[in-house]
C-alpha cells in the first residue's frame, strides 16, 4: 500500500483533486485506488510527545503541559489525541481519544524523572502513531 500528498508548486497541499485525477501505475500496469481522500477536513491524530526526564523540573514540564493544552484548543473537534511521555524509557499516558478532558488529565500525571532518551522516544512514537492508518498524523 502506497499513499500519497498533492503539493503545489509552493509546497502547499492540493485539496481539491478528486480520484478520476489519478492514475496508479505498478510496473507499467494500472492499478485500482483502494482508498481515495481528498483531504478537506480530514480529522488529525496528534500524539503529545511529553518529555518527562529530570534534566526538565517541575517549571519546564508545568510550561510543556500548558502549551499542550493550547494545542488542544486548536485542534478540531473530531481530531483524535494521544499522549505520552519518556525519560529513560517511552510509555503511554492517554491512548488516541477526541476527550479533551481525559487528555487534559493525562499531561497533568507526567513528573519529571530520570534521564532522557529522546530519540528511543521519538522512534517509539513515530511507530505508534504509524499504526492508526492513514490520514493526517503529527507528533508534537
Amino acid at each position: 500500500m502506497f499513499s500519497a500528498t498533492a503539493v503545489d508548486d509552493k509546497g502547499r497541499p492540493v485539496t481539491d483533486l478528486r480520484r478520476e485525477d489519478f492514475r496508479i501505475y505498478d510496473e507499467g500496469r494500472a492499478q485500482q485506488i483502494v482508498h481515495f481522500y481528498g483531504g478537506k477536513g480530514l480529522p488529525a491524530r496528534i500524539l503529545i510527545l511529553l518529555d518527562a526526564s529530570g534534566s526538565m523540573g517541575d517549571k519546564r514540564v508545568a510550561s510543556s503541559r500548558e502549551a499542550a493544552k493550547q494545542l488542544l484548543l486548536a485542534l478540531s473537534p473530531e481530531d483524535q489525541v494521544a499522549v505520552a511521555g519518556f525519560d529513560s524509557r517511552y510509555w503511554g499516558v492517554v491512548a488516541f481519544t477526541k476527550d479533551r478532558a481525559v487528555v487534559s488529565k493525562g499531561l497533568d500525571t507526567i513528573t519529571p524523572f530520570g534521564s532522557t532518551a529522546l530519540h528511543d522516544a521519538l522512534d517509539k512514537a513515530a511507530h505508534d502513531i504509524a499504526t492508526w492508518g492513514e490520514g493526517r498524523r503529527a507528533v508534537v
